[in-house]
């Protein structure tokens, strides 16, 4: 073989190995879209992540919020009922369906009885006539509120927060109740 032929084969082998590199080159160039492709699908992911982990944020901070006012609400709720369970003047009630508009169902409530209250140096007998007209016409004021229902001489002995008036006492004690010593003036 001639340095001609020599040489055509060395360019033969240089351009099956041109080939060859050409071939691996358009393969890692594939390789190179995919994994661009790969990585834009990656990156979305991610931004997609990154605003489901915002939203997860701004949702557990609201319910922290709400939870947190649900927690204030509980709180002022059991102190209202420390209230009540300390101070007799208080007492659970249930206010009834029907007598104020719009509350149709009875709704659980503190409620506070009716007190009347009046100057120690008022007249016993003007008192006494006024607390005689009151017990003895509470039908009437029934008719005006239904919790004047509990407006009863027994209630005033039971319920009330502070002395009676003697009038108030004399009234009582002629319709045969018994009034504590803490409420005698």
């Amino acid at each position: 073989m001639g340095p001609v032929l020599n040489g055509l084969l060395k360019l033969q082998s240089v351009e099956n190995r041109l080939r060859a590199e050409k071939a691996k080159l358009s393969r890692c160039r594939r390789n190179v879209v995919i994994q661009e492709n790969l990585i834009r699908s990656l990156q979305n992911a991610l931004e997609a992540k990154k605003e489901e982990i915002q939203l997860t944020r701004v949702q557990f901070d609201r319910l922290e919020l709400e939870l947190k006012s649900r927690d204030e609400m509980i709180g002022k709720l059991r102190a209202s009922l420390n209230i009540a369970k300390t101070n007799k003047e208080y007492s659970a009630v249930d206010l009834a369906g029907g007598v104020y508009r719009g509350v149709d169902k009875a709704v659980p409530t503190i409620g506070v009885w009716n007190v009347m209250i009046c100057q120690k140096s008022l007249d016993s007998d003007l008192v006494y006539n006024l607390v005689k007209a009151l017990y003895e016409h509470q039908d009437y004021l029934v008719k005006i509120h239904p919790s004047a229902s509990y407006t009863t001489p027994e209630n005033a002995v039971t319920y009330s927060p502070i002395p009676l008036h003697p009038g108030t006492v004399k009234y009582l004690k002629e319709k045969g109740i018994t009034v504590p010593a803490g409420l005698m003036p």
